[in-house]
């Protein structure tokens, strides 16, 4: 009987071809046609695991190097992604290798957070991941957009619009300033190469609202035409858009609605927990919501690291995580000048916690009530439930970046 051999590792420069051939099979389409260099361009070795069999590439994932704002906190972050297995290959525990490889890696590269756009929400549940949110993409007529002024005369206030892909530092300076301040979830690029920049923005604009000749508002988007039966239809589709204050957002709201004599509709990647409904006036709105982001914590003692937390309480907590085992045990989870902090502990826990539950409360996507309802949290102590409701309310996700 032939014993089939499997390496996990790292892939080489050479091997960014055979991972395209392995995504063109597994999430597009299959073609003959040979991997050009701008296709595997962004394409990072050392962010990408190949698993071979017989010393040919199978299976793979990819752990994208982030930066995660967690409740106004930037922490490392590894945004898994790139899944794909052959068929002949499937079956076999290699995702499961796989992802246990990638949290290794995750914890050795200081990543103590990890958040992926899941395929099927059940299959990553069982690596201890849970179910955040996902924004809105709100589509409406342009010209139902709402601005308080028509006709601005304000010589203070500019327009500057670009090429995306000639716009990296200033939309990166921007972005990395207000975006994690403004935005729970909000991940922004550790490292950003240029391959993977000209990927990611091309065919879409930027348009900076300046104040003083002071960015106070950006926003990046495409603009798409289509001929419906006899009718040529144009519409705007804004990926992402920052702002400072309302007043800047007024007027980035002013600069897309200038196109309405050209633009028929308007799509905006909108925060999930905006009244988008008071973004515009007299419209039908069509709202849309993709499959939620997973989240999950890597390392638990750096996740919860120095996150905000009301009072001067200690909570000893016991941890349970069978696919990052250096988490198990018990901790004492303290709050001191209004930051947590997570120490080994030989106490008798009040709180006992899946990871599941850990990584839900971190990142406030479910109650701590509805937590214990569900078997992933036990509690003993009234004063204890009470102390990890204040120190993780529920807070809505909202990230751009999709990988």
């Amino acid at each position: 009987m032939d014993i089939l051999m499997i390496e996990i590792r790292k892939i080489t420069k050479n091997e960014r071809p055979a991972i395209m051939d392995l995504y063109r099979y597994a999430y597009t389409k299959w073609t003959d046609r040979e991997v050009k260099n701008e296709e595997i361009d962004d394409i990072i070795e050392d962010e990408t695991l190949g698993l071979f069999e017989q010393g040919r590439l199978v299976s793979s994932l990819r752990v994208h190097e982030f930066q995660q704002s967690i409740r106004g906190v930037l922490k490392d972050c590894g945004g898994v992604a790139g899944v794909a297995t052959y068929p002949e290959a499937r079956r076999k525990g290699y995702v499961r290798k796989l992802m246990q490889e990638g949290f290794k890696m995750m914890r050795e590269k200081g990543q103590s957070v990890s958040m992926l756009d899941p395929f099927k929400q059940s299959y990553y549940e069982k690596f201890g991941y849970v179910a955040a949110n996902t924004a809105y993409i709100v589509e409406a007529p342009l010209k139902q957009l709402r601005i308080s002024d028509t006709t601005p005369q304000n010589v203070d206030w500019t327009f500057e619009r670009v090429r995306a892909v000639n716009a990296k530092d200033e939309y990166l300076k921007f972005v990395r300033e207000v975006g994690p301040k403004q935005y729970h979830g909000y991940i922004i690029f550790k490292t950003f190469p240029d391959a993977m920049w000209r990927q990611r923005t091309k065919e879409s604009l930027i348009v900076f609202v300046k104040h003083k000749g002071k960015i106070q508002a950006l926003g990046r988007y495409r603009i798409k035409g289509e001929r419906i039966k006899a009718e040529f239809r144009t519409n705007m589709q804004v990926i992402d858009l920052l702002w400072r204050t309302r007043e800047a957002r007024d007027k980035l709201f002013f600069f897309f609605r200038q196109h309405w004599d050209q633009i028929h509709n308007i799509s905006i990647h909108a925060p999930f927990d905006t009244k988008v409904e008071h973004w515009f006036k007299d419209a039908r709105l069509k709202i849309e919501r993709k499959t939620p982001w997973m989240v999950r914590i890597i390392d638990a003692k750096n996740a919860i690291q120095n996150l905000p937390g009301l009072g001067e309480d200690i909570v000893t907590l016991e941890i349970t995580d069978p696919n990052c085992p250096w988490n198990n045990g018990t901790y004492s989870l303290q709050s001191e000048k209004g930051r947590l902090h997570l120490t080994k502990s030989s106490g008798h826990p009040e709180v006992k916690a899946t990871i599941q539950a850990l990584s839900a409360l971190v990142y406030g996507t479910q109650l701590v009530e509805e937590l214990e309802f569900q078997e992933e949290l036990s509690v003993t102590e009234e004063w204890a439930r009470h102390t990890l409701q204040r120190w993780f309310p529920p807070l809505h996700l909202y990230n751009v970046v999709y990988f």
